[in-house]
């Protein structure tokens, strides 16, 4: 995403007149077509932005390793030190999201989770 923010020029016309070429839009590079990332947010801070590569399929092994793993290993620990069993992390119901790898990964790290598959925020001991 480097070097998005093209530049741009504005150009007031009359209805009917041409805009001149020279005063056309001109812009360095296209945005991309789709972005998909995971990030968390909290009082303490905001997580690092996790990118997912355009061409990678999104299942439970690519969101625990890439997505969950680097959150509850490296964030949270920075965020909440000492405090890492208090934090409760919230997913939707995608289906990579709920699968039992993550749920078991997480109980491991005596994590507690809300969504699909155990609820609203709940303690996992």
């Amino acid at each position: 995403m480097n070097e998005c923010g093209g530049i741009r020029d504005c150009y007031y016309r009359k209805k009917g007149k041409p805009v001149p070429e020279s005063r056309t839009k001109k812009w360095k590079q296209k945005f991309p077509k789709k972005v998909m990332c995971g990030a968390g947010v909290s009082y303490r801070g905001a997580t690092s932005i996790y990118f997912v590569p355009p061409t990678s399929k999104v299942d439970s092994a690519f969101f625990l390793n890439n997505i969950v793993k680097p959150i509850v290993e490296k964030d949270i620990p920075r965020f909440y030190p000492g405090e890492e069993h208090k934090v409760i992390l919230h997913f939707d119901s995608a289906s990579s999201h709920t699968t039992p790898a993550v749920y078991s990964y997480l109980k491991s790290k005596k994590s507690s989770t809300s969504g699909k598959r155990i609820g609203w925020p709940t303690a996992l001991t």
